[in-house]
């Protein structure tokens, strides 16, 4: 059975499709479906249909036609565009349900546009709907066309932003990432407590380049060094040369004076 049609509260639009379906599945007559429906009215609707011609409760297409005028009138619908455009997102409300909420709202405000079309000014009016200008600025490069793309979007940019709040709070957090249709959106959020490892790892590295009290080579003086002239550790060394020492050519074309070749034996140089 379909469920009871109050009035105002409730869009007309949304139950004529609920009790179309319902009679469809009960295989009711145009006939049947006037009875029915006198049956499942309530509140307002039920004051209104009671007020009606006994000719227009006899014909179905009369009958939802007059309702429709009633509560589902070009005024009503103004109001609906004017409370969309003001629409905001209320505080705890999930985006689900904005988005929902949205959706039915344009539905009955614009009666005469097509689906898609609808759906355009949904997406458009959930973005609006958002209070954080950067979360709306951030949706909107990804230029969702529908209410679905702009929900994926805001959902997931919504939990990759609980879970920055949770790392800025000092809880230790995995990643998240997302991929998105329109477009791609990779954020890892660091570990903190791998974050604090690699300061320290830092600060004690930067402290062995720059002391010459390393603890990793106890018996070593600053002074002595135990690499040859021309030696620097941030340069790739080159070829040494074993006649002079130096680094940057080899034995053969040093321009020192050779050495003897038996002092170098077995070095290759």
């Amino acid at each position: 059975m379909p469920e009871i049609f109050e009035g105002y509260k409730d869009s007309w639009r949304d139950y004529l499709q609920h009790f179309n379906s319902c009679a469809g599945v009960n295989g009711w007559s145009d006939r049947d479906k006037c009875e029915f429906l006198a049956v499942r009215l309530g509140g307002q609707a039920q004051q209104f249909y009671v007020d009606l011609p006994d000719m227009t409760k006899l014909d179905f297409y009369s009958l939802t036609n007059a309702f429709a005028n009633h509560f589902e009138p070009e005024a009503q619908a103004s109001v609906i565009r004017a409370q969309l455009r003001g629409r905001v997102r209320k505080s705890g409300e999930s985006l689900s349900a904005l988005g929902a909420s949205i959706r039915r709202e344009v539905r009955r405000a614009y009666l005469g546009l097509s689906s898609s079309a609808q759906d355009q000014l949904a997406c458009d009016f959930l973005i609006d709907a958002l209070p954080d200008r950067e979360f709306r600025v951030l949706i909107r490069r990804f230029r969702p066309q529908t209410l679905e793309e702009a929900m994926t979007v805001a959902i997931e940019l919504d939990a990759i932003e609980k879970t920055e709040g949770m790392v800025r709070s000092g809880r230790s957090v995995s990643s998240v990432g997302t991929n998105l249709g329109g477009g791609n959106l990779h954020d890892v959020t660091p570990n903190l407590e791998l974050s604090q490892r690699l300061e320290r790892i830092e600060a004690q590295l930067s402290y062995l380049m720059n002391s010459g009290n390393s603890p990793y080579r106890p018996n070593m003086q600053p002074s002595v060094s135990m690499h040859p002239p021309g030696y620097h550790p941030f340069r790739p060394p080159g070829p040494t040369c074993w006649n002079c020492g130096m680094v940057g050519h080899m034995r053969a074309q040093c321009p020192s004076p050779l050495k003897p070749a038996n002092q170098f034996a077995g070095q290759g140089n």
